[in-house]
């Protein structure tokens, strides 16, 4: 750097990690770029007090007890986790679930076709279900504030199930039928769960 340059630096720096990656930084070396002068070297022991780790983590998701807790911190956003299977024609697709903690936002069962191609069938904290279908990467259908008369919030366990039944899907919740609609898709190749907003589910 020249002598300007280095006059206007910030008196912050930041290290940054894109991408699904962990990285170990070990060693810090801060050189004066116009006289050579060493201003720091040392490892990160040395300074910890003055680091400020931010949290950017949007999704997390671990087992314990022999449940999945998935935890989403991305507002206004939807992540989800799926394994390959494709239901024959009268299917019966069961998900027990936990709302744990977080904002009043959708979560529960997701059928895909592809990652651009799926149905979602969901619940939010105060029980109310919703319908998605996304087509082409575009949610082409989405009826959602459907009324189910459930309280779905922490410490109540859900049992969310969706039938195939034919050209139709009908979607339960804790064996009440809330909606039925078209097999709008080619197929279905994998089923899961999906999770949106910053909440946490089990």
């Amino acid at each position: 750097w020249g002598k300007d340059r280095y006059d206007k630096l910030d008196s912050e720096m930041m290290f940054t990690v894109c991408g699904c990656q962990t990285v170990s930084f070990d060693h810090l070396k801060i050189t004066d770029g116009y006289t050579g002068r060493v201003i720091f070297e040392g490892s990160f022991e040395e300074i910890k007090d003055r680091l400020h780790p931010e949290k950017k983590l949007k999704k997390t998701g671990y087992i314990e007890n022999g449940s999945y807790i998935f935890t989403v911190d991305h507002k206004g956003q939807c992540y989800k986790s799926t394994i390959p299977f494709t239901p024959e024609k009268h299917s019966k697709i069961n998900l027990t679930s936990e709302w744990l903690s977080g904002e009043n936002y959708y979560y529960g069962l997701v059928l895909e076709q592809d990652d651009e191609n799926y149905y979602a069938f969901e619940l939010s904290s105060d029980g109310k279900a919703c319908f998605i279908l996304r087509r082409n990467g575009e949610n082409e259908i989405f009826a959602g504030n459907i009324e189910t008369g459930l309280n779905t919030t922490s410490g109540n366990s859900v049992l969310q199930s969706v039938l195939f039944k034919g050209n139709t899907i009908e979607y339960y919740v804790n064996e009440k039928l809330v909606l039925t609609e078209e097999t709008y898709l080619n197929s279905v190749n994998s089923v899961g769960f999906r999770v949106c907003g910053t909440q946490s589910v089990s």
